[in-house]
């Protein structure tokens, strides 16, 4: 399963936003003001906590009541990486240019952690003329975008026995773990 619900810890984590214990949320494209059946608690909790992150592609319900939105990209701008089954991996590439003055939420997560305010895209040092796949326009890479690359190369692609653009081009890679 790739994503999973556990009602006692939710309802955990009410009661301690509502108690004060809770002083920084960060949330994630997750709507829980209109998606819960406790709205009204969710949004009494919410009012508790001292600073409130939306990483949101949206001004949804929840998103409205942060102290900050962070907009992030859609999942067609952005890359990804999947283990969804013990073995198989997948990559996941943008097939469109960001449409909105957006950054992926990883990329986010990386400035916030390294201090930087702001992170500027920059040519991928391995692959300076990195092309999509149909055309021959020339595709910036990020940060995050650099962290799955290093990570997939020290500890995926052994297993699989492929370089990093073979395993894009095939997307689903299976290693013998997985058979």
């Amino acid at each position: 399963l790739l994503k999973e619900s556990n009602d006692a810890v939710f309802n955990q984590f009410i009661n301690e936003a509502k108690a004060g214990q809770v002083g920084v949320l960060f949330t994630y494209q997750v709507n829980p003001v209109y998606n819960s059946n406790k709205s009204k608690d969710v949004e009494a909790a919410f009012k508790s906590i001292g600073l409130k992150v939306a990483m949101a592609e949206k001004l949804d319900e929840t998103a409205s009541l942060a102290d900050v939105v962070a907009p992030v990209t859609h999942a067609l701008e952005s890359w990804n990486d999947f283990n969804p089954l013990t073995g198989v991996y997948s990559l996941q590439q943008p097939t469109i240019r960001r449409v909105f003055d957006s950054r992926q939420f990883q990329d986010s997560l990386i400035a916030w952690m390294t201090g930087v305010t702001k992170v500027v895209e920059t040519e991928d040092p391995n692959d300076p003329i990195m092309q999509m796949a149909v055309s021959a326009t020339r595709q910036k890479v990020s940060p995050y975008f650099l962290y799955v690359k290093n990570n997939w190369e020290s500890a995926i692609l052994p297993q699989l026995g492929v370089d990093f653009n073979k395993a894009l081009y095939n997307g689903y890679n299976e290693s013998q773990e997985a058979t």
